[in-house]
């Protein structure tokens, strides 16, 4: 039911139900240009409540030049809904030649260009401050990794994500983002490499065991440092942790030897000689 609808010249208009896991509940217009046949250009139209629900078909028609008639039809109605598409001169997202950078640091903010509302040419419309401009993880699985403001409106002509992070399992390596606007064709860059970020919390990871008086423990503690998504921070060779002995009220003993301190290596922390000389507190 979805298949080819309208040509202009070298160029042809397809309607496809989106890339949803679900069913489809909207319709995705695809613009197949022949100079450009690697990177089809899209568009994915919803209603403004409800979206199309249970599309069984979706259909094109001419009316005039960058203008089409969209009919939508849908199981269990009579009735078909229709929506005009109006394509003005090549009208699109595009991002700074300089783009976006080859990696990202879990948790830290990305250093992005602007993303600039402009024609094929790119040629910026600086008279352009009401669009709206979204970023999300495309073809991500699960909640959002981006943290901070995913939508920003244009000031002439450009939208600016200064607070925008990614807050993920590096495992999940990599991840692309894409720049969206309704009406307007969506910018999707290349990948990013997805690398440990600055240390946000510690995890302890080798619980001390075999602790006697004067003795090394048998179980050494180990900790590793994480950053915000919960990954090790491997790149860490040079932070101090230091470990402290506290009696049950919360105050710190005398009473531990050994090395209390020492250097991360690999984003892990390792001791190998504490143990506890006599104490007048029996819990610690």
């Amino acid at each position: 039911a979805y298949d080819w609808l309208a040509a202009e010249r070298r160029r042809f208009l397809f309607a496809l139900p989106s890339d949803t896991p679900s069913s489809p509940q909207a319709v995705r217009i695809v613009l197949l240009d022949l100079y450009d046949e690697t990177r089809p250009l899209f568009i994915d139209l919803l209603s403004p409540t409800s979206s199309f629900p249970n599309i069984t078909g979706a259909r094109l028609t001419l009316l005039a030049p960058h203008r089409f008639l969209l009919k939508v039809d849908r199981s269990g109605q009579d009735t078909s809904t229709f929506v005009i598409l109006s394509f003005s001169k090549g009208l699109q997202l595009l991002i700074r030649p300089r783009g976006l950078p080859a990696t990202a640091l879990i948790g830290d903010v990305l250093r992005l260009d602007p993303v600039s509302i402009a024609d094929l040419q790119g040629s910026v419309n600086a008279l352009d401050n009401s669009t709206e401009v979204r970023v999300s993880a495309w073809g991500w699985q699960g909640p959002s990794p981006l943290e901070g403001r995913t939508a920003v409106t244009a000031v002439g002509g450009q939208a600016f994500f200064t607070d925008l992070r990614i807050v993920a399992r590096v495992d999940r390596s990599p991840i692309s983002l894409i720049f969206s606007s309704p009406g307007l064709l969506p910018y999707l860059p290349p990948p990013l490499l997805l690398r440990p970020g600055s240390a946000r919390r510690l995890r302890l990871t080798q619980e001390p065991l075999g602790i006697f008086v004067d003795e090394a423990f048998y179980q050494q503690p180990r900790v590793e440092l994480l950053d915000e998504g919960d990954n090790v921070v491997e790149y860490d060779r040079y932070s101090l942790l230091e470990v402290q002995l506290k009696s049950a009220n919360g105050s710190v003993l005398d009473d531990l030897s050994g090395t209390r301190t020492v250097q991360v290596v690999d984003g892990v922390a390792s001791w190998s000689d504490l143990q506890i000389r006599s104490s007048s507190s029996s819990s610690f």
